[in-house]
C-alpha cells in the first residue's frame, strides 16, 4: 500500500504540469487550485486501483507458480508487465475518428495503468538505492522531492510554453504559483481526507456486519463499502435536493420594484391576462416588463412604428403539466392577437428562464414592432444545474410549436406571420431537441423559417447530425456555424444567401466544448491543424484535467456585466444585433444598426441599474421599518436610453 500511495504521489507531480497550461479562458489562483487539487486526487485513485489489479494478477500468477508474490522482484517484473501492457492498449487503442466511447475508456485506462506502473518502478528503484544508506524514510523523501519540484516547476513550464507558443495577442499569463499551490494542497487534502474516512467507514461497518453474520469475512468488507457509498449517495442527493429547492425558491421571490404587474396590455401578466403575473419567476417578469415600446422603436429607426411588439411568457409555475402550459401558451397568444404580427418569434429561454435582451430587442426594433415573441419555462435553475430538465423543454416546446404551427396554416396565406426561432444555452439544446433525428426538416415541418440560436452546448446531438464535428466556420445547405459575424460575411455570396439556420459559438465559450468525452478522450478541436483561432495553441489534453478545465472556463465564461455587450466566451450580446438582421432578414441601414449597437447596451445597464436600486431601497426599508419601501413597476420610457 506505501508503495501504491507513492508511485500515486508521484504520478500527480509528474502530470501536474499539464493542468497550469492555458486553456480557453483565465483562471483564478483558486480556480487553478481546485484544477489542480482535483486532478491530482484522480491520478492518486487511478494509480491506486491499477497497481491493486497489478497485485492482484501477480498474486494469482506467483500462486500458480509456488512464488512468493511479495518479493521486491515479483512485485517488479509485475509492474514492468503492467507498464507495457498500458502502452500497448494505448497503441491498439489510437484515436480514431468517430470512435465509440468505449475505445476511448480503454486507452485512458492502459495510460492510467502504464503512469502508475511507471511510477511503482521509480519509487521501488529509489527505495531499493536508499534503503542501502539505512536511511529509514526510505522512499518517502524522494517521493515527496519528486513531487514538489514537479509542482514548483508546472507554472515555470506553462508560462516557457506559452511564450513559444502564443501570439502577442493570446492569454499566456496565468494565476500565482504559490496561491494555486496552497489552493490544490488544500483540495487535494480534502479529498484525501473524505477518503480516508470513506474507508474507515467501510471497514467498521464491515467488522461489524462480520461479527454478528455469518459468511465469510470478505464478503462482509464489500458489504461494508457497498453501504458507505449508498448512504454518501443518498446524502448528496438530499444535499443536491435541499440547493435546488433554494435556488428554484429564490427564482420565484418577487423583486422589488418587480412585484406588481405592469399595465401593459401587450405582455403577459399584464390587464386580462390569463397567464398570472405572480407566476411568472424573476426572469420572466423581467423580459415582460422590459418589452420595447413603439415611441423608442421610432427614435432609434427613424420610421413609424408598425405596430406594438408583444411579448407572451408561460412560467413553469404559470400551470401544474405540461399540456396545461402549453394550453394556457395557446389561449395567452389568441388573447394578445400574436398571430396578427407578421413575425412570431420562438423563443426557447435558459434554464433559469432568461430571455436574452438583447435578442428580443433587436428583432423588435428591427421589425419596427410588428413581432410577437412566445416563451415557456421549464426550469427554475441555471442551465447546468438544469440538464434533467431537458425533455421537459423538448416536450413542451414541440407540442407547443405543431399546435402553433397548425393554428398558422389554417389562417390565409397572406395572413401568416413568418416563423423565427432563437434559443441560448441549453434554450438553443431544447429547441434543436424539438427536431432532434429530423434535421433541417424537422424545422421546416414547424413552419420555422428561420433560427439563430447562441452558445450551443455540448449535448446537443441535432448540431453533430447537420454539421458533423469539423473545425468552425462550417457550414451545410442552410445550416451554418461561426464564430463572429465577421466569419459570417467572409462566405461566398451563394452560401451566406442560402442560409436560414445558424449557429453563433464562440471558440473559448466552454458550454459548447464541455462534455463527460473530455474526461477520457482529446476533442478534435484540440486535434484540428491548424486550430481554430481563440483556441491558445499551448493548450494540450490530459485524461481529468482538460475536463476540470474546460468546466472552469464555462463558469468563467458565462459569469458577465450587465449592460457591457461582449464578444467573448459564453456572452454573445455583442453579436445578436447584426446577426439578427441578416439571419432573420430584418435589413436596416449602416446608421440604424450604429444607433440600436449604442442603445441595447445602455438599456440594460439602466435596467439593472434600477432593479438594483430598488433592492437597496427594500433593504433599507427593512432595517428602517417606519419608512415605507417604494414599489412600483419600471416603465420602459423611465430606463429606455435615447438612440
Amino acid at each position: 500500500m506505501a508503495t501504491s500511495l507513492r508511485a500515486g504521489a508521484l504520478a500527480a507531480g509528474l502530470t501536474a504540469p499539464v493542468g497550469f497550461e492555458p486553456s480557453l479562458l483565465p483562471r483564478s489562483a483558486v480556480q487553478q487550485g481546485i484544477v489542480s487539487g482535483l486532478s491530482a486526487s484522480a491520478t492518486l485513485g487511478a494509480v491506486a486501483l491499477g497497481q491493486a489489479l497489478t497485485r492482484g494478477v501477480a498474486r494469482s500468477v506467483a500462486g500458480r507458480a509456488g512464488a512468493d508474490p511479495d518479493v521486491p522482484l515479483a512485485r517488479a517484473v509485475a509492474n514492468a508487465g503492467a507498464l507495457c501492457a498500458g502502452v500497448a492498449a494505448q497503441r491498439v487503442l489510437h484515436q480514431v475518428p468517430d470512435e465509440p466511447m468505449v475505445r476511448a475508456v480503454g486507452r485512458t485506462a492502459g495510460y492510467e495503468l502504464a503512469l502508475g506502473a511507471g511510477a511503482a518502478l521509480v519509487v521501488q528503484g529509489f527505495g531499493a538505492a536508499v534503503s542501502r544508506g539505512d536511511l529509514r524514510t526510505r522512499t518517502l523523501v524522494p517521493g515527496l522531492l519528486t513531487v514538489a519540484a514537479a509542482a514548483a516547476a508546472a507554472p515555470v513550464v506553462r508560462r516557457r510554453r506559452a511564450a513559444r507558443h502564443l501570439g502577442a495577442d493570446e492569454r499566456a499569463d496565468g494565476p500565482g504559483m504559490l496561491p494555486s499551490l496552497a489552493a490544490a494542497a488544500a483540495v487535494a487534502t480534502g479529498v484525501q481526507g473524505l477518503a480516508l474516512v470513506e474507508r474507515g467507514a467501510s471497514h467498521a461497518l464491515g467488522h461489524g456486519l462480520a461479527a454478528v453474520l455469518p459468511g465469510p469475512p470478505p464478503l462482509w468488507t464489500w458489504a461494508g463499502r457497498m453501504g458507505v457509498a449508498a448512504g454518501s449517495t443518498a446524502l448528496v442527493v438530499r444535499a443536491l435536493d435541499q440547493v435546488y429547492e433554494r435556488i428554484e425558491s429564490g427564482a420565484e421571490v418577487a423583486e422589488p420594484g418587480l412585484s406588481m404587474a405592469p399595465n401593459d396590455p401587450y405582455v403577459s401578466g399584464g390587464p386580462t391576462s390569463l397567464v398570472p403575473y405572480a407566476t411568472l419567476s424573476r426572469e420572466g417578469r423581467r423580459h415582460v416588463v422590459s418589452r420595447t415600446r413603439t415611441q423608442f422603436i421610432e427614435r432609434a429607426m427613424g420610421q413609424y412604428a408598425v405596430a406594438e411588439p408583444i411579448r407572451v411568457f408561460v412560467g413553469l409555475e404559470s400551470a401544474p403539466t405540461i399540456e396545461a402550459r402549453v394550453a394556457l401558451a395557446l389561449d395567452e397568444i389568441d388573447r394578445l392577437g400574436a398571430l396578427d404580427r407578421s413575425l412570431l418569434l420562438l423563443v426557447s429561454p435558459t434554464g433559469t428562464g432568461y430571455v436574452n435582451y438583447a435578442a428580443v430587442e433587436a428583432v423588435e426594433y428591427l421589425a419596427l414592432g410588428d413581432v410577437a415573441t412566445v416563451t415557456m419555462q421549464y426550469s427554475l435553475r441555471p442551465s447546468f444545474l438544469s440538464l434533467d430538465r431537458v425533455d421537459v423543454g423538448r416536450s413542451q416546446n414541440t407540442a407547443l410549436w405543431e399546435a402553433l404551427h397548425r393554428r398558422v396554416q389554417a389562417r390565409p396565406a397572406d395572413q401568416r406571420p413568418r416563423v423565427l426561432m432563437f434559443g441560448e444555452s441549453l434554450g438553443a439544446h431544447t429547441s434543436q431537441d424539438a427536431v432532434l433525428h429530423q434535421g433541417v426538416e424537422g424545422l421546416a415541418a414547424l413552419g420555422v423559417e428561420r433560427a439563430l440560436w447562441i452558445g450551443t452546448p455540448f449535448g446537443s446531438a441535432w448540431r453533430t447530425e447537420v454539421l458533423g464535428t469539423g473545425p468552425v466556420p462550417r457550414t451545410s445547405g442552410p445550416v451554418g456555424e461561426f464564430d463572429s459575424y465577421e466569419e459570417y460575411r467572409a462566405l461566398p455570396d451563394e452560401v451566406r444567401s442560402a442560409l436560414r439556420y445558424v449557429m453563433i459559438t464562440h471558440a473559448e465559450d466552454g458550454v459548447p466544448r464541455f462534455g463527460p468525452p473530455l474526461a477520457v478522450q482529446a476533442p478534435t478541436w484540440l486535434l484540428d491543424e491548424p486550430r481554430q483561432q481563440g483556441i491558445p495553441a499551448a493548450m494540450r489534453w490530459a485524461p481529468v484535467t482538460t475536463f476540470l478545465q474546460v468546466f472552469v472556463d464555462m463558469l468563467n465564461g458565462s459569469d458577465v456585466t450587465p449592460g457591457t455587450f461582449a464578444a467573448l466566451g459564453h456572452d454573445y450580446r455583442a453579436d445578436l444585433l447584426e446577426f439578427a438582421s441578416a439571419v432573420y432578414d430584418l435589413p436596416a441601414t449602416p446608421e440604424q444598426l450604429q444607433r440600436l449597437a449604442r442603445a441595447l447596451p445602455l438599456f440594460e445597464h439602466q435596467l439593472f441599474d434600477f432593479i438594483e436600486g430598488m433592492q437597496a431601497v427594500a433593504s433599507t426599508a427593512a432595517e428602517a421599518p417606519g419608512t415605507p419601501p417604494r414599489d412600483a413597476v419600471p416603465g420602459r420610457a423611465r430606463v429606455q436610453p435615447s438612440a
